[in-house]
């Protein structure tokens, strides 16, 4: 029963630990992605601007229209490039760590079922209490103390036995 619940506490502690991790690591995620949101408006801004520049030289230089276009679009393309590089190696650092911290867990998951189902093969070898035979003394009369004492068993187990039953 020690054992349970001292189980109970460290399962319950590990999950907390889990999900601070996790809330940390969501935190820091949320941060790099405001950076670059940020700097994907600044590029939205300047490639208005630059599509605002280029209607002017089409206006005003008809026969270097295409080369002015060509030239915007080069540029636009090298600036979305530059600023976009950084976001998808960031992205992949993360998808990174997120599958990382996914096998992790998945590890500690493993590990906890294991332990589960020892600690189940444990307090499955001592179950061998006829449930139904104190259930039957209690209603007869007897004491838990004189359940306990004749059955051969804790009075603990007797006791538990009672109120899973509800008849304590």
């Amino acid at each position: 029963m020690i054992i349970d619940l001292i189980a109970i506490i460290a399962f319950t502690i590990i999950l907390g630990l889990i999900i601070l991790f996790m809330y940390i690591k969501d935190r820091e995620t949320d941060k790099r992605l405001s950076i670059y949101e940020k700097a994907i408006e600044d590029l939205n801004k300047r490639i208005f601007l630059l599509e605002k520049n280029q209607k002017k030289l089409m206006l005003s230089q008809e026969g270097d229209i295409e080369q002015e276009i060509k030239k915007l679009e080069r540029s636009v393309n090298l600036k979305v490039q530059e600023a976009t590089s950084p976001l998808e190696k960031s992205i992949k650092d993360i998808q990174w760590i997120v599958n990382k911290f996914q096998n992790e867990i998945d590890s500690r998951i493993e590990n906890i079922e294991v332990l589960i189902k020892d600690i189940n093969a444990i307090t499955s070898r001592e179950e061998n209490i006829d449930k139904e035979r104190i259930i039957e003394l209690f209603r007869e009369g007897m004491s838990i103390d004189e359940i306990a004492k004749q059955e051969k068993i804790p009075q603990g187990k007797v006791e538990f036995v009672l109120k899973l039953a509800n008849m304590e």
